[in-house]
This record gives structure tokens, sequence and C-alpha cells, in this order.
């Protein structure tokens, strides 16, 4: 919109991040700015480089014949894990490797055995323990089990710092440090059993799980965003920032996340 549209001009620049690979840091860094002073505009807030990604360890070339193709790689996996993986396996700012077992370890373990499993076993807990309905009573995160939601809530605000410092690799990783710790929670209240000797505290187990669900789905959207809305729709949440008292959860299952 420069010189023909003021509006759409203000609505885009200045950006709030200007985004660059490595190879062109000169032009961008330097020539660009030193264009836009002497047109006396004003210069982007913020400029994220980032590096290469590689192929078990090799630069990707026609020549070598590894270049691997996006479009492929979404046809078979979904973009959404493409994505995960980019994410979590290349930190922010510097080169990367990708190799398809490393993408298909990534797969199994983290998404599949790790987030995947979490969600199924606690949607299957509700529905075949609570008649897939459970409606979530704030005071049971504020009074029981508090060093696991003190927990819950520090690597949240860890999520959050790495967002700004555009350390985006460690943003998910915070990720999957709750949703392990979640599947060690899990375990450790036997929540199957709960269900038949003790239903006060298997009804509070599953209201704090639900909790963490509720928060894993509101941080995984920047970057599994289909993943967030797949398991929203599974616990029939609306996905606010927080959840409101007495917000009604229903179980509506579909196909496992990650089969």
């Amino acid at each position: 919109g420069y010189a023909t549209d003021t509006d759409e001009y203000k609505k885009y620049w200045p950006a709030n991040v200007h985004l660059i690979g490595k190879d062109i840091l000169r032009f961008h860094a330097l020539y660009w700015p030193a264009m836009l002073l002497s047109a006396e505009l004003p210069l982007p807030r913020e400029i994220y480089v980032h590096g290469f990604i590689t192929v078990e360890g090799e630069k990707m070339s026609k020549s070598l014949g590894n270049v691997i193709d996006p479009v492929m790689l979404v046809e078979k996996y979904g973009a959404d894990v493409v994505r995960y993986f980019l994410m979590r396996e290349i930190p922010s700012g510097e080169d990367g490797d990708f190799s398809y077992k490393k993408l298909e370890d990534r797969y199994n373990g983290d998404l599949a055995n790790g987030l995947g499993n979490l969600v199924q076993r606690v949607a299957t807990l509700i529905e075949n323990n609570l008649s897939g309905e459970l409606i979530y009573d704030e005071e049971i995160l504020t009074s029981e089990r508090k060093e696991a939601v003190d927990f819950w809530l520090t690597t949240i605000a860890g999520y959050e710092k790495h967002i700004r410092g555009f350390e985006l690799h460690r943003a998910v990783e915070s990720i999957w440090v709750i949703v392990a710790h979640a599947n060690r929670f899990v375990d450790e209240q036997k929540p199957w059993a709960q269900a038949k000797e003790n239903p006060e505290e298997f009804l509070k187990t599953m209201t704090m799980l639900v909790a963490v669900i509720h928060h894993i789905a509101w941080m995984l959207q920047p970057f599994m965003p289909e993943t967030a809305k797949k398991i929203f729709a599974t616990f029939g949440d609306e996905g606010r920032r927080s959840i409101l008292d007495k917000t009604h959860f229903r179980i509506q299952q579909g196909e496992p996340l990650f089969p």
C-alpha cells in the first residue's frame, strides 16, 4: 500500500517481525534499513533470522538428490505433524537436521504415545465412568494437589516467555514437559481404580486432567492448530484462554489424534 493506499500501508508497516533466512541477513539488516532511513520511513520492529534445514547432516540440494518435498511430506503425515517436527527439532535461529527416522520417532514417541495417549485415555475414562460429562469445579484446582497445579502454571509462564523471545523450539518443548507430567500424573493417581474405589477422588483427578488438557490445547494453537481444534472438540471445550467455573465438558470422541 505504500504511496497508493495509506490505510493499507499503515496496517502492514512497520512489520512487527521481519522474517528472513540467514543467507540474506546483510541485505535485510543493513541495506534495506538504510533505504528506509533515507526515505524517512519506520524500520521493522524486530528481525527474526532463521537457519537452514539439512538432510541427515548434508546440505539440501538438487544435485545430491536429497531435496525433501514438503507437499508429499504433508500428504503422508499431515500438516500439524510436519509443523511440530520442524518447530520442535530445529532450534529457532539455527540450522537443524531432517530425517524420516527422526520425524517418525517424534510421531510415535511425542505425538501418538505422548499427547494422543493422554487425550484418549482421559476422554475414555470420563466417557465410561461419568456418562461422558464433567462439570468443571474451579475449587478443586485451587485446593487439591497444589504442587501439580503450580508446576503446570510455572511451565505455562515459561512457554509464554519463550514465545516472546522467538525461542519457538523451547516453547514447543515446554508443552511436552506438561504432556509428560500429565501422563505421569495419570499413572500415579490410577483413576481407573479410583472410579471403582473412590468416586470423589476420581472426579477430582478428572477435573485436574481436563484442566491441564485444556491448557495444552490452548498452547498448541500456534504450532498445531488442527490438533488443538480436535482436542477442544473432543472435550466440548470452547477454547477460551481460561476455563469458566461450572463449564460443562461433554466428551465426543472421534478418530485417534495420531493413528
